[in-house]
């Protein structure tokens, strides 16, 4: 029972890890400032340091929340996948019977 615990705690932090240090703005998110709201794609370090490096109007207040699509997306890639690489594993383990 520890070997799929600690494949799924692994591989959640190698995903992480990957987004966090990867600049790819995959995950479509909410920018609130003093000027109106609007969507643009972060990536998951920009959307931890919360910071706005495309945005010309630099305000000092500003919110930036994921959309749905984005918590959706991050929820598959943290959790969803990490689970079924670490229920794979117990596959391995304890192969069908019949075949």
């Amino acid at each position: 029972m520890k070997k799929p615990v600690l494949v799924f705690i692994i591989t959640s932090l190698v995903m992480l890890s990957f987004f966090y240090f990867y600049p790819a703005k995959v995950f479509p998110t909410v920018i609130t400032d003093l000027n109106g709201t609007y969507t643009q794609d972060f990536s998951l370090q920009e959307l931890i340091k919360q910071e706005t490096d495309n945005n010309p109007v630099k305000s000092i207040q500003y919110t930036c929340t994921p959309t749905f699509q984005g918590w959706f997306l991050m929820s598959i890639i943290f959790i969803g996948l990490p689970i079924m690489i670490a229920f794979r594993t117990t596959l391995k383990k304890y192969p069908r019977k019949g075949n």
